[in-house]
């Protein structure tokens, strides 16, 4: 009706206005109110005023999804533009850090670092391991060696039931290690912690070695799981990385700053904390050397699907935010 026509050409006013201000805003709407329509809407306002001061700069306007579904919906209705790019926030973060080799290796070997001293504090305290601690260091060794030597029976093993397990465990296990083996689950976890240390011990001597498939830290929006003894980072690490790079590094945020002077975020109560911490340390930065930046959310805090979302937090990680409501259902 011509309210809600009113109060929507409204709220769209306040959101260009805070664009052209550079005034990072937070665009909350409820379920069927024109989030995304909002923000496509914000795009074509961008474009038809900036597109020429965007082109001559070599900027662009960063539109950053959730999911590669949400990414390509958003291109189909906004069509085709030389100064949009619209994708997920792995796929920008990556685009913004891959180049930065140095650094990254730099990072990766901290967290190898990290990773081995978990390792070792949780063999040394968590109660499961007990029993493997009330064994001597060679007998220790002796246990890690005879399961390196069985490791392609472990592994074919591993998926059975703990019967069809035990009974394919070489003799030695069951003569020498009755205790360990006693509980399988137990037993599981104990070798696949061994086994994960030495891979990430002799990854970090691989690097310290310069060898030649460990110069370089690699990132595929294909796995969802880190091999880190491989450098292949998975999308939680990827975030990570970004975070640790932005964070100590002026120059990354200056990048980021010049290459991207809007930037816009779709359903931004389920980006991960750590985005939300990069979008703040970067409009800060912005701030404080007095270059335009202009960072939008939308979205609904409460509608969130996945625990690993900003939420209702948002106002926390990124504080200073203008807020634009738009409370009805277009449906």
């Amino acid at each position: 009706n011509d309210i809600d026509l009113m109060n929507e050409k409204k709220s769209l006013n306040k959101l260009f206005e805070c664009s052209d201000s550079f005034t990072s805003v937070v665009f909350n709407s409820g379920a069927g109110s024109g989030k995304t329509y909002a923000l496509i809407q914000c795009l074509k306002y961008i474009i038809s005023i900036h597109h020429d001061d965007l082109k001559n700069h070599n900027q662009k306007i960063g539109c950053i999804t959730y999911t590669n579904v949400a990414a390509e919906h958003i291109k189909h209705q906004l069509g085709v533009s030389d100064v949009v790019e619209i994708s997920t926030i792995h796929e920008r973060i990556w685009s913004i850090i891959c180049s930065q080799k140095s650094a990254l290796l730099g990072l990766h070997i901290e967290k190898l670092n990290s990773e081995v001293e978990l390792l070792n504090s949780q063999l040394l305290s968590n109660s499961e391991y007990e029993k493997y601690r009330a064994l001597d260091a060679s007998a220790q060794e002796r246990f890690f060696q005879l399961m390196l030597e069985n490791k392609k029976k472990y592994n074919m093993a591993y998926n059975l039931n703990a019967a069809g397990f035990k009974a394919a465990m070489p003799k030695e296990v069951h003569q020498q290690y009755t205790e360990l083996i006693s509980n399988v689950s137990k037993f599981k976890g104990l070798v696949d912690k061994l086994f994960k240390r030495k891979r990430y011990i002799e990854c970090l001597q691989k690097i310290e070695n310069g060898e030649k498939d460990y110069k370089e830290v690699y990132y595929d929006a294909m796995y969802n799981r880190d091999r880190l003894d491989k450098m292949r980072i998975s999308h939680d690490t990827l975030l990570e990385y970004g975070y640790k790079l932005i964070e100590k590094y002026p120059r990354m945020r200056q990048l980021v700053i010049d290459h991207y002077p809007y930037i816009l975020i779709d359903e931004y109560q389920d980006t991960a904390d750590i985005v939300v911490k990069i979008m703040n340390i970067v409009d800060q930065h912005a701030k404080k050397i007095k270059h335009d930046i202009f960072i939008a959310y939308f979205g609904d805090s409460v509608q969130n699907i996945y625990d690993t979302g900003v939420g209702t937090k948002l106002n926390q990680l990124h504080p200073t935010l203008s807020n634009v409501f738009e409370m009805y259902n277009r449906r």
